[in-house]
């Protein structure tokens, strides 16, 4: 029936999900630099514990030498992040095979590999993170929101 199928995709998705957050923070893990709106941070999704849950991992992870998190807070409006989510995946060595991850608010995706379209994408990165507070403060922030629990 497709109520199985939707819950087979569901546990797919958060095994999927799992092993990602496991690569990302097991041993030889690659650097992640995530910029997050505050937005995101401030809606109940799922209920308090679980929202609980998230700002707690979103902590632990951030607590991780590959891994640097910043929130951007609502007063700084003046970037380019408001254009949809994207995520550049850098892979380095000899050849440039990095890409870039773009997903519209239609829930339209795609991948862009023009070097043009990823040159805009890591500016576009920079300034939406040049507009983020610090690392620290971002910590810091994501505490205060637990507290606020």
């Amino acid at each position: 029936s497709s109520a199985t199928c939707s819950a087979c995709r569901s546990a797919a998705a958060a095994a999927a999900r799992a092993a990602r957050r496991e690569r990302l923070l097991g041993p030889d893990a690659p650097v992640f630099h995530a910029v997050i709106e505050e937005a995101v941070l401030a809606r109940p999704t799922g209920g308090r514990d679980v929202m609980n849950g998230q700002l707690r991992a979103l902590l632990n992870s951030a607590a991780k030498q590959n891994v640097q998190i910043q929130i951007v807070p609502q007063e700084s409006w003046q970037h380019p992040g408001h254009e949809g989510s994207f995520t550049i995946l850098g892979f380095g060595g000899p050849v440039n095979l990095d890409v870039v991850y773009s997903e519209g608010a239609l829930g339209n995706s795609a991948y862009l590999e023009d070097a043009a379209q990823l040159e805009l994408s890591r500016v576009n990165f920079a300034s939406i993170s040049k507009a983020a507070l610090s690392e620290g403060d971002s910590v810091a922030f994501v505490e205060g929101l637990l507290a606020q629990q």
